[in-house]
């Protein structure tokens, strides 16, 4: 045989395969990473899934993949079995509009159906626009493309197909648009979305959706993340090509690990330093009194601890009250509530919190009423804080109890917690607590904001606890008597009940407790 015949026959060896892969593109389908697998198999599971992946991180590559094998009907890919065995079956791809959508899902779906039976109906041929892709179902004998699967497109510009359709399966390519992906989720089992975080206005609802779910199934939901450096697919020439790229970007971390990022600037908290602190929690367990109250660690002899509580009426609907139980010494927030809890259960779940935690020291929130109803369950406790301001001209000091909020003290307890967050200085375990710090913005002129039943609990509570970390504060105990000096001899006298001696009365500040 000679060199140009062996040529020859390489070059139809090369040929043949590539036609093999574009009849069946998907027959040499591999998953990216394990993240990728491990997240789509909670797909299969019945999860709605919530990838947050890099640009270049295959999410487009792993959902296009998917919905392709959920249309035809296909078994298994790479390892994960396919979960809707129904055919023909019909999907939605959920997308923002018909120009994101050429460049993205559609060719990312059409590369995965190369020569593989399908037709398409083009909305705009000229432009580009498919509006469905029917696709035939494996080992289906009906060559009629009416019967066969198929892949509806759905965005702003036609949003009306969503309303009371029925769905086999979903896929949102980048963050859909909430109203549309909320109706399609109605009647839908199997959902997954990929993205990168880039616009907070457009992530901010799923954020909240998915909040506390990262890796962490959730009431029916999880959140998965995977990096540029995830993707096996990619070399290190083309890694470090990008890394250049992006170099000098503000959206830098959401394009290279695929991290929510604040472009705007309108959180008033550190962004790198939050998601650096999220990558660090993990869940705790539930406390044996009341489960509502999770924990993560022990009390530990010779520790001080303190309580923060922003009370709430409890009532289904309305704003949740909160809780933060933190060690003093070591910084670190180690107790959690946020929930529907009526203020007096509160109280009696803070107080034997409290005594469990070597006598606690207790700093209700006491704005809007809810803070003196805490007190009455707190009976002859001495351990609660009390404020003990300077002024500066009169050179008197109150002796209010609890933490009372108002423009002033709004600045001092967001102020505090910024710091601590840049400095790393105060430890917060829990995911959920730090997706409610990330969600909260710095409106016109200055004004926090949040949507309505926004969880802020989160922040007020840690915030308190910021600013008595940051002011060395010592927990103050209150004795059996305390001595007072008059006429010219020391005299004891009996100790009053702190939330007896409030000081003066002070309105609510309704924009804060809105």
């Amino acid at each position: 045989m000679t060199l140009s015949s062996d040529l020859q026959s390489l070059a139809l060896a090369l040929r043949a395969a590539q036609d093999a892969r574009r009849a069946d593109p998907l027959a040499g389908f591999g998953w990216p990473s394990e993240k990728h697998k491990r997240a789509f198999a909670y797909v299969v599971e019945g999860l709605e899934l919530h990838l947050r992946a890099a640009n270049y991180g295959a999410k487009t590559f792993s959902g296009a993949a998917f919905a392709v094998a959920c249309a035809r009907g296909t078994p298994t890919l790479d390892g994960i079995t396919v979960p809707v065995a129904k055919v023909p079956n019909v999907g939605a791809v959920v997308v923002r509009d018909y120009g994101q959508q050429v460049d993205s899902s559609q060719a990312a779906i059409l590369h995965w159906l190369g020569d593989y039976p399908h037709e398409i109906s083009w909305i705009n041929k000229g432009l580009g626009y498919a509006g469905t892709i029917r696709i035939k179902p494996e080992g289906w004998t009906n060559p009629d493309p009416e019967s066969w699967s198929r892949i509806v497109f759905v965005s702003q510009e036609n949003a009306d197909k969503a309303l009371g359709a029925r769905w086999d399966w979903a896929w949102g390519d980048e963050p859909p648009i909430e109203a549309i992906w909320r109706e399609v989720r109605k009647n839908c089992k199997h959902l997954w979305i990929t993205e990168t975080p880039l616009k907070r206005s457009e992530w901010e609802w799923l954020q909240t959706d998915f909040a506390g779910c990262l890796w962490t199934p959730r009431d029916g939901r999880v959140e998965a993340n995977a990096s540029l450096y995830d993707n096996r697919f990619l070399s290190s020439d083309d890694v470090a090509r990008l890394e250049a790229r992006y170099r000098g970007d503000k959206l830098i971390k959401a394009r290279l690990y695929g991290d929510y990022v604040d472009a705007d600037g309108e959180c008033p908290f550190d962004y790198d330093a939050l998601n650096d602190m999220k990558g660090r929690c993990v869940k705790g367990q539930a406390w044996e009194h009341d489960r509502r109250i999770e924990l993560w660690r022990d009390p530990e002899r010779g520790k001080t601890y303190r309580i923060t509580i922003d009370p709430s009426s409890g009532i289904a609907g309305r704003d949740k009250g909160g809780l933060w139980l933190v060690c003093v010494e070591d910084r670190a927030g180690i107790g959690r509530l946020y929930d529907h809890v009526p203020v007096a259960s509160m109280g009696r779940a803070a107080l034997r919190l409290a005594r469990e935690y070597n006598d606690a020291e207790l700093v209700p929130e006491m704005n809007g009423g809810w803070g003196e109803a805490l007190l009455a369950e707190w009976g002859d406790y001495r351990n609660v804080w009390r404020e003990k301001p300077l002024d500066n001209v009169t050179r008197r000091t109150s002796n209010r109890v609890g933490w009372w909020t108002d423009e002033a003290s709004r600045g001092v307890i967001v102020s505090a917690l910024q710091r601590c967050l840049l400095d790393d200085s105060l430890s917060i375990p829990s995911v959920e607590a730090v997706d409610a710090l990330m969600a909260i913005r710095i409106g016109d002129r200055d004004k926090l904001i949040r949507a309505p039943h926004q969880n802020w609990e989160d922040m007020i509570c840690l915030g308190i606890q910021a600013h008595l970390l940051n002011t060395v504060r010592k927990p103050r105990r209150y004795e059996v008597a305390e001595m007072s000096a008059g006429m010219g001899r020391v005299q004891p006298v009996a100790v009053v009940p702190p939330w007896l001696d409030r000081g003066p009365k002070r309105q609510p500040d309704a924009e804060w407790n809105a």
